[in-house]
């Protein structure tokens, strides 16, 4: 795995906490949670 694809993953997983996180805390409904979270795991 080379260090972009290794950067990449860590974003991948930073824009997931962070996707849980604003859930967790009512700052999201759920419906938005789990869009925002297919988006990023396909993008």
């Amino acid at each position: 795995m080379s260090n972009e694809e290794k950067l990449k993953n860590v974003e991948v997983e930073i824009k997931l906490h962070i996707n849980q996180r604003l859930y967790e805390k009512g700052l999201i409904t759920e419906e938005m949670y789990s869009e925002a979270k297919n988006y990023i795991l396909t993008s």
